[in-house]
């Protein structure tokens, strides 16, 4: 570690390549409403200069028509909107939570996947250069916008229910799907690579609260080897950028694993499903980590003072050595009160200075 203070994005760089920076990185995630609530606070917009957070993501941008799905669901109701893989969002009433339709919910076979309008992607490699270019101009660290991997898009295209099935008892049906998958997550990595992201943030949500959603062998058996294509294509395209690996829930049997495939770093570390401790102590010399503190607990419903402790003891769990950029585990919600965002990023700034862990 330099004696001398670091800008966010050597800051970043280090702690997730698990060196020691100055302080431990920060970063947080606010829906809509919070984020409102916390501008009113802190009396401006820029909540992420307000605070330095050390990140800033850059946008997966492409010239893509929106498919025409309603030949799989039929008309579509007031208020759809329609992505660029065809999964549909109904808006609700609900602080802008939405249902949604998976258009290859009645699909039968692998001979249905050739009818279906996968996206075909044509990145703005020039502009999404421009937009990594004015991030590290501005000294923070470029982080993709997170792409999920094949088995959260199957779930998005099939339905989570009807595709856990299928990997029990349609496999040609989910390996073809697996495999049309990777191919485009492939491209879209490659893509973030050539726009000069320092991270690629990718993942799967392989975890319930209390364990993982299916067995560790059939995560072997059709999901990892998804994986390691995505992570072949990146390596390919460069040896430096650093890989990071969302999931939600237990995580914790499959850590060491996704190390093994060439996941450098773990998010969001979620510490109602795991011991982020444990973690630390035996995947710390292979994996850094992003998150740790908890969004569905002390940040909804701790005190300031709860989550000035819960920061403190991450940091001291997490932290020590490097390794760590302390954030809540996922985007914040309207449940989260405005003094608990303050709270964080006071702790952090108190506790997080290497020298004092």
């Amino acid at each position: 570690m330099s004696d001398q203070t670091m800008s966010s994005r050597e800051r970043v760089l280090a702690a997730l390549s698990r060196r020691v920076p100055d302080r431990v990185p920060r970063n947080i995630r606010l829906g809509p409403t919070l984020a409102e609530d916390v501008r009113r606070v802190i009396g401006t917009k820029d909540i992420d200069g307000h605070f330095g957070v050390d990140i800033r993501f850059a946008p997966f941008l492409v010239d893509h028509p929106k498919p025409d799905v309603t030949q799989f669901l039929g008309v579509l109701p007031e208020k759809a909107s329609v992505n660029a893989w065809g999964g549909v969002s109904v808006q609700g009433g609900f602080y802008g939570l939405s249902r949604q339709m998976c258009p290859m919910r009645d699909f039968t076979d692998a001979g249905q996947l050739c009818k279906y309008p996968f996206p075909d992607f044509r990145p703005k490699i020039d502009e999404m250069r421009e937009r990594v270019k004015a991030i590290h101009t501005a000294g923070l660290a470029a982080v993709s916008n997170y792409e999920c991997g094949p088995y959260e898009q199957s779930c998005a295209l099939r339905g989570q229910a009807e595709f856990l099935c299928d990997l029990v008892s349609n496999e040609d049906f989910a390996v073809a799907l697996l495999d049309r998958i990777t191919r485009i997550k492939c491209d879209i990595a490659r893509a973030y690579v050539e726009a000069g992201v320092d991270v690629v943030w990718t993942g799967d949500d392989l975890g319930t609260q209390k364990q993982l959603v299916f067995s560790p062998a059939t995560w072997r058996r059709f999901i990892r080897p998804c994986l390691l294509r995505i992570v072949s294509a990146i390596r390919e395209a460069s040896k430096t950028v650093l890989i990071a690996f969302h999931s939600c829930g237990h995580v914790e049997p499959l850590a060491g694993e996704l190390a093994d495939a060439g996941i450098q770093v773990l998010e969001s570390v979620q510490p109602e499903a795991n011991d982020v401790a444990l973690l630390k102590r035996e995947h710390g010399g292979r994996l850094a980590f992003w998150g740790t503190v908890g969004a569905q607990s002390v940040m909804p419903h701790g005190t300031p003072a709860d989550v000035r402790d819960e920061v403190r003891r991450r940091i001291e769990a997490v932290g020590r050595g490097g390794g760590l950029m302390i954030s809540p585990a996922h985007v914040l919600g309207p449940e989260v009160a405005a003094r608990n965002v303050l709270a964080f990023f006071e702790a952090v700034e108190e506790f997080g200075r290497y020298g004092c862990i």
